[in-house]
């Protein structure tokens, strides 16, 4: 019998497309809504009759839902409009899953609990204090309806974006356009790398888990120490980062969230480090016009620091290179002799494999 596909929904955004590659083993099938994405079917979620028809006929045996209005402030200001997309959209996708007996996943938030008695437990109460939250918890429990459910908390999701949108994009865009960046002061994260997320979330699937899973990373940081690996990473001013407590007249979002991870995390201890050092090389390597990998001796050498951590580097650098033994070797051996080649004048590049 053939293996029912994936159906990601929200393919384009952060999270859905690491998602969709995280399973590129199997036959996925992946929506598009703003966005444009190769090989994605368009689908509005808040059309009830349209994700049934497209369930149906996909008939997957999972479905991942990673479409979401994921701005706090908006969902305070708007809180009808952002509902139809994060509570009436996963409502309808909930039930056309239902219909064909798939596996659920949905992505939840630490917002679901207000910041007074973390690190949490999965099982620890939910107390949202903005809306955000309370439409998480929402998602939750229709969730929960079905026997076939994996809810996915996570926290602070980062990574190389085209869309620039997530916070280690923005720091590091405006940090290199000299300009100044505030973050709050008074709010903690469980940072959590894209890449990680997706493969800790095709683990639970392959895995058969069902339930409630914090799927975050493995350090707990406040918002500033984040922005401040970014700028140390991409080599950028710190200075230019501005702490400040919430404006609580915008939203009060203010108090501070850690997740305890007690079931699965995504990495190991160097998952921050290694997701920033990762956008890095895809920054360095990656050529949007050419698909080409490219390396600059002293970029690896001198501005980024690699040297201060050579395992996360050589991890970080297979990623990339796990079919180019010329490349590896030719890193190796820059990090033990860097001395004999000075200057801005030794590149390698070869097609991407992955183009």
């Amino acid at each position: 019998m053939t293996a029912r596909p994936v159906l990601v929904i929200g393919a384009a955004g952060l999270v859905g497309r690491h998602v969709r590659s995280a399973f590129g083993g199997r036959d996925v099938v992946a929506t598009q809504y703003r966005k444009t994405v190769a090989g994605a079917e368009p689908l509005d979620i808040t059309d009830a009759a349209a994700t049934r028809a497209l369930v149906v006929r996909s008939r997957p045996d999972v479905v991942i839902l990673a479409a979401a209005e994921p701005y706090v402030e908006r969902c305070e200001r708007e809180p009808e409009a952002t509902r139809r997309v994060n509570v009436e959209g996963p409502r309808a996708v909930a039930r056309a899953a239902a219909a064909v007996d798939a596996l659920l996943v949905v992505f939840s938030s630490e917002y679901v609990f207000d910041g007074r008695d973390g690190p949490y437990r999965e099982d620890h109460p939910t107390a949202p204090i903005n809306e955000y939250g309370r439409q998480k918890v929402a998602v939750e429990a229709i969730a929960r309806e079905l026997p076939r459910h994996l809810v996915c908390r996570t926290s602070g999701v980062f990574g190389w974006d085209p869309d620039r949108k997530n916070f280690a994009c923005q720091i590091i865009d405006h940090l290199r356009a000299g300009r100044r960046f505030v973050v709050p002061s008074d709010q903690v994260i469980t940072a959590s790398y894209a890449p990680s997320l997706a493969a800790a979330v095709r683990d639970l699937v392959e895995g058969g888990h069902v339930g409630v899973f914090h799927v975050a990373g493995p350090r707990v940081l406040p918002r500033g120490e984040l922005a401040r690996l970014a700028a140390r990473a991409f080599d950028l001013d710190e200075s230019l980062i501005d702490e400040r407590p919430t404006n609580l007249a915008l939203v009060d979002h203010c108090r501070t969230f850690a997740i305890e991870l007690e079931h699965i995390t995504v990495l190991d201890q160097n998952d921050v480090v290694f997701g920033i050092t990762e956008m890095v090389f895809h920054k360095l390597f990656v050529s949007k016009e050419h698909a080409i990998l490219t390396v600059n001796r002293n970029d690896i050498l001198g501005t980024h620091r690699f040297r201060q951590n050579p395992n996360v580097f050589l991890r970080c650098m297979t990623t990339y290179v796990n079919k180019s033994t010329l490349l590896l070797n030719y890193v190796c051996a820059t990090l033990v002799d860097e001395t004999n080649h000075a200057g801005n004048h030794s590149f390698i590049a070869w097609n991407d494999p992955r183009r």
